[in-house]
């Protein structure tokens, strides 16, 4: 008996000894590492709450790697907070991403709360990219959870807080926009200051505003930059400031808004926040101005200027890049599917193969088992078509997303080379870029009515032309020129209008520059007509220049080579060019 206690005591002692030691292990290793992640945690999600995002990015990145091994609750909440941080710092894409995920997780987790208020994030995305239907979608989500679940008071008050947003921006109601912004406001009756609340007041004297009821719409704007100042959240006071300025701007008392332009500046430059940047600047510029200080009005809109453009080009390369990376993606996921479907197709074919075995059994079982077959694959088949059907939605997205940019593109160049034509002092300097100019816009034309036309391979001649003709609608005007289209309407491909806008063009400018003497009357008639399968193009200017040598212009030949036509040049009464070209 007693061998058998002692080995009993000594068994013992190493146990405890492993409790001890791991208790020891615990309390001064992992929990202070666990600690320091919620603290972490918290003081990302605490600068978040007052807007300083900078602050939030870095706690957020810095909890990056042990969130991995958090549970599924904690994931989703680093997700839906670091999508509200980089839509913040205008990373749409990431932060959609970021939602997204998010909202899977709280689905699959049933945590309805946070569900809720994904969804009225992802809300709020569409609501600022004017998606106003998408936008509404989700609201809606939001509010079938929030009616059916206990949700928390913030995310009832946020969803309402979106809504008056909504009504204003969607439907134009502001009065169900102040009802709903008022609930906000009831749901914290009696406390302190906080965003929602904040937010509810700035919305109330925003519909106030659109109402024409200045006064109240000033009330409730002052009383919202006091409570965002209470809680110390600069950038939507930022906000709440340009809504001010833009009262008194209405009302005719810019005079008063001077400080408040001032504190605006000096909370875009601290956050450096160039979108409210650029919004005080302008309206700094307009403070001069109407004050009489034109030198600093002009100082303010050169900035303004100078930020706009650097936003675009900002914008413009990183939705390029973006929608380039998109669309690789987009392909290649497209091309996996669609093999799947075709894999699934071929196993469906299989099966159908061995049911029309099981058919010759008997004719009862037959077709009994061909009647469950066939609703079957008709409801797959349905699945499959509504896959393919997203697919092409999604390549028609990315096609609109390119032409956007290239549409873009051409407008900055535009902008570009009318800054060049603005700075040259010299006549003889301006001319080539004027041509340049010329010819951009002639393409740009042709681009915009590819985007806007549902049939990207043609356009029609007739507004095309008309349209470069009032480019130069100014210039006829200074130079007493007067121009007569008579043009068919008539569907042509796209590189056929384009060679055409800039053969026309390049007529155009040669007539202007090279056909008339000072005291003739000008004039010029360009004519596309139509006869059966072709079009008979006609240009004719009345220039009574002297011809010292034969014209024929090596760009205008170019361009004929181009459309693939035999052109006849007349010079024995102006300039007169004509030729005839099948429809394709």
């Amino acid at each position: 008996m007693y061998y058998f206690r002692q080995q009993g005591r000594k068994s013992r002692k190493p146990n405890m000894k492993f409790k001890i030691l791991s208790f020891f292990l615990y309390f001064f290793l992992i929990y202070p590492v666990k600690a320091q992640f919620h603290q972490d945690f918290q003081k990302g999600i605490d600068y978040l709450k007052t807007s300083k995002i900078d602050s939030a990015l870095y706690f957020f990145k810095k909890i990056e790697k042990q969130v991995t091994s958090s549970d599924d609750s904690i994931k989703g909440i680093y997700k839906l907070n670091l999508g509200k941080v980089l839509k913040l710092k205008q990373d749409y894409p990431e932060a959609l991403k970021l939602y997204e995920e998010a909202e899977s997780i709280f689905n699959t987790i049933k945590l309805y709360d946070r569900l809720a208020e994904t969804y009225l994030n992802i809300g709020e995305f569409y609501r600022a990219k004017y998606d106003f239907d998408l936008s509404l979608e989700y609201l809606n989500e939001a509010k079938e959870i929030i009616d059916k679940h206990h949700v928390s008071r913030e995310t009832e008050a946020y969803y309402w807080s979106r809504r008056a947003a909504l009504y204003i921006e969607k439907e134009y109601d502001c009065h169900n926009s102040i009802k709903c912004s008022q609930k906000v406001l009831e749901l914290f009756k009696g406390e302190g200051a906080n965003a929602l609340v904040a937010s509810a007041f700035n919305e109330i004297g925003y519909a106030y505003k659109n109402l024409n009821k200045d006064v109240l719409a000033e009330e409730y704007y002052k009383e919202a930059l006091q409570q965002f100042r209470k809680i110390n959240d600069e950038l939507y006071e930022a906000n709440v400031l340009i809504n001010i300025i833009r009262l008194y701007e209405k009302k005719g008392r810019i005079q008063k808004a001077k400080s408040f332009i001032d504190r605006g500046l000096e909370i875009s430059r601290k956050k450096q926040y160039n979108i409210y940047l650029q919004d005080f600047k302008f309206l700094e510029a307009g403070y001069f101005k109407v004050t009489g200080n034109y030198k600093k009005a002009l100082d303010s809109y050169e900035v303004f200027r100078e930020l706009e453009k650097a936003e675009f080009i900002s914008k413009w390369n990183k939705q390029i890049i973006e929608a380039e990376r998109k669309y690789e993606l987009e392909k290649k996921n497209s091309e996996l599917e669609i093999k799947e479907l075709n894999l699934k197709n071929q196993a469906n074919e299989l099966k159908s193969s061995r049911v029309n075995f099981f058919i010759a059994v008997g004719i009862l079982f037959s077709l009994i088992i061909l009647t469950l077959i066939v609703l079957f694959f008709f409801r797959k088949t349905q699945k499959n078509n509504k896959v393919l059907e997203k697919l092409s939605k999604e390549n028609e997205f990315l096609l609109s997303e390119t032409n956007h940019r290239i549409n873009n593109n051409l407008q900055l160049i535009t902008i570009l080379i009318s800054d060049e034509l603005r700075k040259a002092n010299a006549e003889s300097e301006n001319i080539p870029i004027k041509k340049i100019l010329a010819k951009v816009e002639t393409i740009a034309i042709l681009h915009r009515h590819l985007y806007q036309s549902a049939d990207k391979r043609q356009v029609d001649i007739h507004e095309y032309l008309n349209e470069i003709k009032s480019v130069y609608g100014e210039v006829f005007e200074e130079r007493n020129i007067t121009i007569d289209l008579k043009i068919d309407s008539v569907l042509l491909s796209s590189d056929t209008t384009m060679f055409i806008g800039l053969l026309v063009t390049e007529l155009i400018i040669n007539s202007i520059k090279h056909a008339y003497t000072r005291e003739q009357e000008k004039a010029i008639l360009i004519s596309v007509l139509r006869e059966k399968d072709f079009i008979h193009f006609l240009y004719h200017d009345n220039g009574e220049k002297p011809k010292t040598k034969e014209i024929d212009p090596k760009l205008v030949a170019q361009l004929c080579l181009q459309l693939d036509v035999e052109y006849k040049i007349d010079v024995t009464k102006g300039f007169k060019i004509t030729f005839s070209k099948k429809i394709a």
